[in-house]
């Protein structure tokens, strides 16, 4: 009994010491990770809030205001303390001759704007008094000056003349006026010329140029503008579409391709998520472009669609999968 009850406590003996061991190994590694922790933060509070000195090296070469040098108030004795060393070899040196200018060349650039002459002349009071002998005319002095004017607007109001016949005879007569652009509008042919460059050839946004329009005094809101624009392809460019393509239709062989449409500032050779617009061109003549409405429209519905409306044309394509299925 007392042999099993001593094995029995030799065993709880080990276990503490065991356990005792395993634990102080345990304080000795907790201890040195607050040391570590403790200079972390030592060395983070003395880069944070700790003195800083802006003080660094001299370059060589760099002048300076240091007191015990004085480089900048003596750069020319201190460089020549030990006498003025020789002066280098001066190298040959080749001068390119100025081509000279073409002449004409001002004359070509402003041969097609429209010259207005602008005469400057002395009075004959003046004449008279300068050249009490009499005087003549030599040459003119001739120079020439850009102008740039700005765009504005002018209000146009027609008054369109009624007429009646006395006596309740011949009804009413109305003068002739031009056809307008789009009826109830007041959009203009040269109003609609200049939306359509600014949006579609120096990619200005609607928004932006109505803001421009503003800054001339002229409240034009870009929804108005949108439907502009959307009434002109109806009426005008939209049949235009309609001729082409069925002139395309004509011809027996079709082909078709689909380019990426880029935007400004996009580069054309990276082709993930950008517009395309398909060309559909016949064996000769002009081509036909159709853009989908989504985001990525390489799928091959446009192409079926001209082929459903051609069931009996030949419709050809390469490199794209959707070409190849049509």
């Amino acid at each position: 009994m007392i042999v099993m009850l001593y094995l029995q406590l030799h065993e709880s003996f080990q276990l503490i010491s065991e356990q005792n061991t395993t634990i102080q190994k345990q304080n000795e590694q907790m201890l040195h990770q607050v040391e570590s922790m403790k200079e972390q933060i030592s060395i983070l509070t003395q880069n944070r809030f700790g003195r800083k000195s802006e003080k660094t090296l001299p370059t060589e070469g760099q002048l300076s205001f240091d007191l015990e040098n004085l480089c900048i108030l003596n750069e020319a004795e201190s460089l020549t303390e030990n006498g003025i060393p020789e002066e280098l070899d001066m190298e040959t040196v080749l001068v390119r001759k100025r081509t000279p200018r073409s002449k004409g060349k001002r004359d070509i650039n402003l041969k097609d704007i429209e010259t207005i002459v602008v005469s400057h002349e002395r009075t004959e009071k003046e004449l008279s008094e300068h050249f009490p002998k009499g005087w003549h005319y030599l040459p003119d002095e001739v120079y020439k000056e850009l102008k740039y004017v700005p765009a504005h607007f002018e209000v146009l109001e027609h008054h369109i003349k009624v007429y009646a016949g006395n006596h309740d005879t011949g009804g009413i007569l109305r003068a002739e006026v031009p056809l307008r652009l789009l009826s109830h509008s007041i959009l203009t042919p040269e109003l609609a010329g200049a939306i359509i460059n600014a949006k579609y050839v120096n990619a200005v946004p609607l928004n932006r140029l109505s803001e421009e329009f503003l800054r001339n005094d002229v409240n034009i809101p870009r929804q108005d503008m949108a439907g502009w624009l959307i009434r002109i392809y109806q009426y005008y460019l939209g049949p235009v579409h309609d001729m082409m393509k069925a002139e395309i239709m004509k011809s027996h062989h079709i082909h078709c391709d689909e380019t990426p449409l880029c935007n400004a500032g996009e580069k054309q050779a990276v082709h993930v998520g950008l517009p395309f617009t398909w060309q559909f061109r016949k064996t000769t003549g002009f081509p036909l472009r159709v853009s989908g409405n989504e985001r990525d429209c390489r799928s091959k519905r446009i192409p079926k669609r001209i082929q459903r409306d051609s069931c009996d044309r030949w419709l050809s394509g390469i490199s794209h999968p959707g070409e190849r299925t049509v």
